[in-house]
Parts: C-alpha cells; structure tokens; sequence
C-alpha cells in the first residue's frame, strides 16, 4: 500500500506543479506561424491587387485617349505607391492594435484590482 500511496503523491505533485503540457509550446509556434503566413498573404494580395487596378486604369485609359505608353506607365506608378502605402497602412493598424492590446489590459487590471477593494 505504500508504493500506491507513494505514486498517487508524486502524481498530485507533478499535476499541481504543472499546469502547462508538452505540445503547448508547439500549437503556439504553430498559431504564430500561421499568423505571420496570413499577415503576409494579406499584404501580397493587397499589393498586387492596388498594382492589377492601376494596370487596369492605365490600359483603358491608353486605349480610350491614345495615350500608349504614359497612361500605363503613369498608372502602373500610382498603383505601385498605393500598394505601399496599403501595406504601411496594414503595418500601423496591427501595431497600434497589439500595443492598445497591451494597455487595455492592464487598464483593465487595474479595473478589476479597483473592484475587489469594495
């Protein structure tokens, strides 16, 4: 009865002193890759997208003016800036959301500390 008693001892032991399991660490690489992966995916699609429209708008208005090969080159050039500036725009909004994200919840903390006083 001893070497059970014993075993059951360590085991609430172990269970009690850990509380985080072995793959944890690896689902959350997993989730940080696959966030990164998306975060680039979106900045590919959104550059290409802002460069396809200027193409676009430069090749109608070439053929519609006859204006070949400036309206294209000129159009190529704002869809190119524009696909800049979206991926920079991007880039600010997911920073100002992970720093409003720290400080919201350590506001939010405070918050609660603030509500057990009473």
């Amino acid at each position: 009865m001893s070497d059970i008693d014993d075993l059951r001892k360590r085991i609430d032991d172990s269970t009690k002193s850990s509380t985080r399991c072995r793959g944890d660490d690896e689902r959350t690489e997993d989730a940080q890759s696959m966030s990164f992966a998306s975060l680039t995916f979106r900045y590919a699609t959104e550059f290409v997208a802002a460069v396809m429209v200027g193409l676009a708008i430069g090749f109608f208005t070439d053929h519609y003016f006859g204006t070949a090969p400036w309206g294209l080159l000129i159009w190529l050039a704002l869809g190119m800036v524009a696909g800049i500036l979206s991926i920079v725009r991007a880039y600010r909004e997911l920073t100002e959301s992970i720093e409003s994200g720290k400080s919201t919840s350590t506001s939010s903390d405070k918050h609660e500390n603030s509500q057990t006083k009473y």
